[in-house]
């Protein structure tokens, strides 16, 4: 793609200024802005002259070579016509993908919905996010019933340095 900008056929509705701000002097300056609309072009669409010129040249040179050549050369022009890709074909497929991309991709949730359904399905239980310390990001009973907290001993736990020594406590019990 190339971008292309004309100012001279374009009359805006209003004026645009552009600060400058002068570090040393700590002001700053307002300048008028001409708008320059910009529109793209794709380059290939623009130099079409220079390759109808090009495939003149190319049928020119295959009829040559067919008249004329040798036996090798035929062959080569051969494969180069039927090995010659054609763009609007080519074109067809591109918007044919282009338009199952979009069509596919309006049916698809938003990330937002992605990321809300991905939270829910996890086995992680809800947080505050909006905690300051680290006791309050989890509602212990969130995580597991009272009854089963007031059971949990965890003074056999405090001595364990290591987690082989734990893997052992554990299967003790």
């Amino acid at each position: 793609l190339e971008f292309v900008g004309n100012s001279q056929d374009y009359e805006p509705s209003c004026n645009y200024l552009v600060g400058i701000f002068d570090k040393e002097k700590n002001t700053v300056t307002l300048r008028e802005a001409k708008v320059v609309p910009l529109a793209t072009v794709v380059k290939k669409n623009k130099n079409t002259t220079n390759k109808i010129l090009g495939e003149k040249n190319f049928d020119s040179r295959n009829e040559l070579g067919e008249a004329f050549g040798s036996k090798k050369s035929k062959q080569q022009i051969k494969s180069r016509v039927q090995n010659k890709i054609n763009q609007d074909s080519v074109d067809k497929v591109s918007n044919a993908i282009f338009d199952a991309v979009d069509t596919i991709s309006a049916t698809m949730p938003s990330r937002e919905k992605i990321l809300e359904n991905t939270l829910s399905d996890r086995p992680i239980p809800p947080c505050n996010l909006a905690a300051e310390t680290v006791k309050d990001v989890y509602n212990l009973e969130n995580i597991a019933p009272q009854n089963l907290i007031n059971m949990l001993s965890v003074k056999e736990f405090m001595h364990i340095k290591f987690q082989a020594d734990l893997k052992k406590s554990i299967d003790k019990h």
